[in-house]
Order: structure tokens, then sequence, then C-alpha cells
């Protein structure tokens, strides 16, 4: 099942540049009788890019159309269009109706535990990506275009920097939450389950 959470577009007042947005989330259907059965199932399932036993994931790309203007000034790279393109995937317990209450009041919280937590992701890299965009909308002038490329490619990278620290301190506070004493994460327990939170280049996975 496949969901558009959104599409978001922000025309720049100043240039015909585009940013857009947009999330799409993959649900996993998997039918179990317990939580032991559903863990097991999602390790048969398990996320082909970390090679990890995934509760979710997230991987985004970043898509930049420009082109060059070259007057007396230099040179001057103009963005046209820059898209953030990101899926979420996710479990969804398809028969979970005809559980027993206690697990039909634990699913949705546990739910959305591993949704918030890869949405913060999410917005994390967005909230960088429009700095970015918005930097390139200055259309600071170089000697040459090699150099103006440069100069973006070198902006990228401090972005992409940026966004891993900032997903660091997210997976660390998503670990001293399932270290705490909350009840959502006790059926996980008590089965030996530990959670495992990773972040790298466009991605981010919450696992045991």
């Amino acid at each position: 099942t496949r969901l558009l959470m959104f599409a978001l577009f922000l025309l720049s007042p100043f240039v015909n540049a585009k940013l857009e947005k947009v999330v799409d989330i993959t649900y996993l259907n998997i039918e179990a009788e317990s939580v032991s059965e559903l863990t097991s199932k999602i390790k048969l399932a398990e996320d082909t890019r970390s090679k990890r036993h995934t509760w979710a994931t997230l991987n985004w790309d970043l898509n930049v159309e420009f082109h060059y203007r070259t007057n007396e000034s230099g040179c001057t790279l103009v963005v046209d269009k820059m898209s953030y393109l990101a899926n979420i995937t996710l479990p969804n317990w398809t028969n979970l109706e005809d559980k027993k209450q206690s697990l039909r009041d634990w699913w949705p919280k546990f739910s959305d535990f591993i949704k918030s937590h890869e949405d913060k992701h999410s917005e994390n890299a967005f909230t960088h990506i429009k700095m970015l965009y918005e930097s390139l909308l200055e259309e600071k002038p170089f000697l040459s275009c090699s150099e103006s490329r440069s100069a973006y490619l070198a902006m990228k990278h401090r972005m992409l920097d940026e966004i891993h620290t900032f997903d660091k301190e997210i997976d660390r506070h998503a670990v001293q939450y399932f270290n705490s004493r909350n009840p959502i994460f006790e059926p996980l327990k008590e089965q030996g389950s530990k959670i495992v939170v990773e972040s790298g280049m466009m991605r981010s996975y919450i696992g045991f």
C-alpha cells in the first residue's frame, strides 16, 4: 500500500526557482498472531540497504536542476528546481482486529513512535535543504562556472554534514526513550529485543 503524504511547492518571489517536497509512505503488510511472530516476519523482510531487521526506514534524495548565467559580473549558478523526494517504509499489522485488547491498544502507540522517529529525520533533512535552497537564491557570481559549481558542491556537502549531526541527536533521543520505563516498549523487551537506530547518507532506520 502506498500513500502520498503531501507535495509542497514554494515559489520564490525573486526568481522562477521552485522547491518541491514529496514524501511517500510504503506500508509493509504483515499478518501475525503475536508480537513474536510479527518480529520474526519483519526479520524475513530485512531492509536491503542496511541489511538490518528494521521496523521503519527512511530513504531520501535531493534532485537539483540548474543552469549557468554568464555576464560581465561572472558566472552564476541559477537553480531552476530543487526536489526533496523521500520514502518511509512502515509495518502494517493487517489482522490486528481479532487480537486481544492489550495488543490492539499497544500497536497504534508503537506505530506512532516509529513513524514519528522517521518523520523527524525527514523534517530535519528538508529543513536543511530549504536553507540550501534559500542560500542559492542569492545567486552569487564567480569568476568561472567551474568555481560556481565548486561553491555549490561545498555548500551541499556542508548541508549533508549538518543533517547527519542533527540525525545523530534524533537517534540518541530515541534510544533514551526506549531505555526508559515507557510501557509501549515492554512487549519488545519481554522477548529480548533491543532498539537499533542508525542514520547515514540520505537514509535512516529504526530496527532491532
